[in-house]
């Protein structure tokens, strides 16, 4: 369990971050793909999300409609839970922890979660997270030995999204595998 701050309230940052993912502080359960579950709270989602704003609030209207029945959503405001099989939970522990402290540690990335982070800040509407990604990318490719990295990632990306010219992610696989020499992939 979390250490409480000695001193709440001094810093908001530091609040946050003692809330974040901390099942004290939550009043939502989100489970992902590979069983993983992630701890959030709905104010702070909601305020913080657009996506999580209509997921949350759109599905509590429904369920009261319902009288709270069965939902065939993924969300029930009867037991607090999200389900999202999309996403792992290191990617939905990414998105979190960039709406609670409005930035990521570094090395919540790695190239193996890389592409599936970038997806997911595409789909909760997060362009700030896209930056981040995009420049965590971009380093990556730059610093790298491995002359087939901007080749992986992209076989791996067009796993997943389609390819186009208007995509930062894929401009910038792009980019990096245009001035790679072909005999050396």
């Amino acid at each position: 369990m979390r250490e409480i701050l000695l001193y709440r309230g001094e810093f908001l940052g530091a609040d946050l971050r003692a809330m974040f993912n901390n099942p004290v502080y939550s009043d939502i359960i989100i489970t992902c793909k590979d069983g993983g579950v992630v701890y959030g709270s709905k104010l702070l989602l909601a305020a913080r999300s657009d996506v999580f704003a209509r997921l949350i609030l759109n599905n509590e209207e429904n369920n009261n409609r319902n009288n709270n029945r069965e939902s065939r959503n993924t969300f029930s405001s009867n037991d607090n839970h999200i389900t999202f099989t999309e996403f792992s939970s290191s990617t939905l522990l990414i998105i979190l922890e960039f709406l609670y402290m409005g930035d990521i540690m570094i090395e919540s990335l790695t190239l193996n979660n890389i592409v599936e982070a970038y997806l997911g800040a595409e789909y909760f509407l997060l362009a700030g997270l896209e930056e981040i990604i995009i420049t965590f990318l971009d380093n990556a490719l730059k610093c790298s030995a491995d002359n087939n990295l901007a080749a992986k990632l992209l076989t791996q990306a067009s796993e997943f999204m389609l390819p186009s010219s208007d995509d930062l992610f894929f401009r910038t696989l792009h980019n990096s595998l245009v001035v790679t020499p072909l005999e050396t992939i």
